[in-house]
Parts: structure tokens; C-alpha cells; sequence
């Protein structure tokens, strides 16, 4: 399932490419040089969001890169988190859960306004989190690896206005014990 998803979301990636090449007719030299702008616009947004997401203690300067109404949607979960505040507490929770996260890059796709990263999350879980019913799960002391992608939309200002996780929540679920 998740090759699946990230087969698609590459696919998607590289469609779109292929149109914007055929449509600047590789001569429009402002279009290029926008293109080129734009590029290096998300790949600084992006830099930014790895290292200050590398670590809980610089989370109020990681949710600064997001617009004030900003959704954060774990896709396969269903969940939607509204507001920076919101996707503070969000991750907040993340690092209190597994205070050892480790995000690796494998990575990274920039088209237009969007940047899609491709991941591998692993961790261990020495606090508490909420569990698949919905009630806080006491820590397992059970690691964690798994391979997540992420798409980032981001506005003209340079603010993520919009984040969607594909997390592969079935190999979480039986790493943690909650699933055969």
C-alpha cells in the first residue's frame, strides 16, 4: 500500500513537471527564470522545516513556517488539525510520545507550489500517546520504523498553508503491539 501511494504521488509529481516543461516550449526564458524562483523559495521553506523540526525544542520557530490557518491532514487516519497552535500541540504530542524521533530524507520533489518529501521515521516510544481507541496508550518502550510521505502547499508569502502525511499507520500499528 504504501508503494503504492508514493509510486502515485511521484507519478503525479513528474506528469506535472512534464506539462510545465511542454508548456514553457523550453524557451520562455521568464517563465524559467520564475520557475527557477520558485524552486529555490520551496528548497529554503524546506531546509527550514527539517531543522527545526529536527527537534522539539524548536517548535514555535517550525510552526512560524506555517500560515495561521494552516491544516495538517493525516490521510490515512482521517485526522485534520486546524491552526498553528493546533499543529504545535499536535507535534508537541509527537515528541513527548517518542523523544528520539529521527526524520531521515530519502527525498525531496519540488512542482510549482507544492513540496513532497519522502521518509523514513524511526523512534522509540518512552511516553504516553493516544492509542487506536481513541484513549492515552502508556509508553511501550517499542521502537518504531516506518516510511512516511509528506506534501507541503505553500502560499505566495512562503507559508505552508497546508500539509498531508501519508503515514504507513498499518507497520506503526504492529510495531506498537496494537495489531497481529
Amino acid at each position: 500500500m504504501k508503494n503504492i501511494c508514493l509510486v502515485a504521488i511521484v507519478a503525479l509529481w513528474a506528469v506535472g513537471c512534464q506539462k510545465a516543461d511542454n508548456a514553457a516550449g523550453g524557451h520562455d526564458h521568464k517563465a524559467m527564470l520564475a520557475h527557477d524562483a520558485q524552486h529555490k523559495k520551496l528548497e529554503a521553506l524546506s531546509a527550514k522545516m527539517m531543522r527545526f523540526g529536527a527537534s522539539a525544542a524548536s517548535l514555535d520557530s517550525m510552526v512560524a513556517l506555517y500560515a495561521p490557518n494552516a491544516k495538517s491532514i493525516s490521510v490515512f487516519e482521517g485526522q485534520v488539525t486546524e491552526g498553528r497552535e493546533k499543529i504545535k500541540a499536535m507535534s508537541e504530542g509527537y515528541w513527548k510520545a517518542f523523544p528520539d524521533m529521527k526524520v531521515e530524507l530519502k527525498a525531496t520533489h519540488y512542482h510549482e507550489n507544492h513540496i513532497i518529501w519522502e521518509q523514513r521515521l524511526t523512534a522509540t516510544n518512552t511516553g504516553p500517546m493516544m492509542g487506536p481507541d481513541g484513549k492515552e496508550a502508556k509508553a511501550s518502550g517499542k521502537k518504531m520504523d516506518v516510511s512516511m510521505v509528506t506534501v507541503l502547499v505553500v502560499n505566495d508569502e512562503g507559508l505552508i498553508t497546508e500539509e498531508r502525511t501519508y503515514f504507513d499507520t498499518y507497520t506503526f500499528m504492529k510495531q506498537m503491539g496494537w495489531i497481529k
